[in-house]
C-alpha cells in the first residue's frame, strides 16, 4: 500500500505530465530534449519501484515454500565466498560461533538473505579507519534459537532505532544503498513467525538480535 500510493503514484504522474507537453507544446529542440530526459528519469524511477514491489511480493509467495534443516556454518561460507571482494577490499573480518545449535528449521531462501543483508550491513557501515569485524553467533532457547550479528560499525543513533526497519529509510547518505534491505530482513524473519530488535550507539557498533520459534514440530 505504501508503495502504491507514494512511490508509484509519483513517477505515474510525471509520466502522464511530460506527455502532456509533449503533446500540446511546439517545442524547440532545448526544450525537447529537457522534457525527454525528464521523462526517461520518470520510467526509470517508475520501473526500479515495480522491481522493488516484486521483491516484497516475492517474501509473501516464498512463505510458503517448505522449510528444511538449514546450517548456519554453511550459509555464512557461501556468503562470505559471495562477498569475497568486498571482504578483502575492506579488510574485513567475519566469525562466528554457535553454542548448542548449528542449525534450525527454516526457509533457506529467506535465512540466505537474512545473513547476508547483516553481514553486508556490518561491512558496508563500518567506521572510517577501522577495519570491520562481524561476529555471528546463535544459541538455542527453550522456545527456539536466538542469532546474534554484532559489528564495530558506525552504530545507530536513538532517534533512528525505532523506523530502522521502515520501507526506504536511510539515515547514512554516505553508503551507497535505498533503503530495502532491512526492511526485506524484517519481512522475512516475520514471515517464520520470528522477531528482530536492535542494540546500537554511535561509533560503538550494532547488534541485531533475531529470536526464531522452534519450528521443528510445524513442519
Amino acid at each position: 500500500t505504501y508503495i502504491v500510493s507514494h512511490n508509484l503514484r509519483a513517477p505515474v504522474a510525471n509520466i502522464i505530465g511530460l506527455s502532456h507537453l509533449l503533446n500540446i507544446l511546439d517545442l524547440d529542440d532545448t526544450e525537447y530534449e529537457e522534457i525527454k530526459l525528464a521523462l526517461h528519469t520518470a520510467i526509470t524511477t517508475l520501473d526500479n519501484t515495480i522491481i522493488d514491489l516484486n521483491h516484497i511480493l516475492e517474501v509473501s509467495s516464498k512463505a510458503n515454500e517448505r522449510s528444511e534443516q538449514v546450517s548456519f556454518s554453511a550459509l555464512i561460507a557461501d556468503i562470505t565466498l559471495s562477498l569475497n571482494h568486498l571482504i578483502e577490499s575492506e579488510r574485513a573480518i567475519v566469525s562466528y560461533h554457535f553454542n548448542e545449535t548449528e542449525e534450525m528449521v527454516g526457509i533457506k531462501s529467506y535465512l540466505y538473505s537474512i545473513f547476508y543483508n547483516l553481514i553486508l550491513n556490518g561491512i558496508k557501515y563500518h567506521r572510517p579507519g577501522i577495519d570491520p569485524i562481524i561476529n555471528v553467533s546463535g544459541c538455542k532457547t527453550a522456545t527456539g534459537t536466538i542469532i546474534r550479528f554484532h559489528d564495530n560499525g558506525k552504530g545507530i543513533d536513538e532517534k533512528n532505532l525505532k523506523s530502522l526497519f521502515g520501507l526506504y529509510k536511510r539515515f547514512d547518505t554516505d553508503v551507497e544503498g535505498k533503503g530495502m534491505g532491512l526492511f526485506m530482513v524484517k519481512m522475512q524473519v516475520e514471515s517464520m513467525g520470528g522477531s528482530i530488535n536492535v542494540e546500537s550507539e554511535p561509533e560503538k557498533g550494532s547488534t541485531f538480535i533475531i529470536e526464531f520459534p522452534d519450528l521443528t514440530s510445524k513442519y
